[in-house]
């Protein structure tokens, strides 16, 4: 991931540097701060929690999710 944060950003101004090429842009994020989360799964047991019901729990707390569609006369939403 360093790597890739250290030279996203020097491939696209050299891309950017082609004649030919239009509109170079990257749509790689660097500044979205990211967590890497380990369960202790023996922990997770003595509580009566599986891993499983952990990674729902983030997902439903940190990701987005399609709940319902609002339809409109012209048009739908999600």
């Amino acid at each position: 991931m360093d790597a890739l944060y250290r030279y996203a950003p020097l491939l696209e101004a050299k891309l950017r540097q082609i004649p030919g090429l239009e509109d170079v842009t990257s749509d790689l994020q660097i500044k979205n701060p990211q967590v890497n989360v380990e369960i202790n799964r023996d922990k997770a047991s003595l509580l009566g929690v599986t891993a499983q019901q952990i990674e729902d729990a983030l997902s439903s707390a940190y990701s987005s999710r399609q709940v319902s569609t609002i339809y409109a006369p012209n048009n739908s939403f999600q």
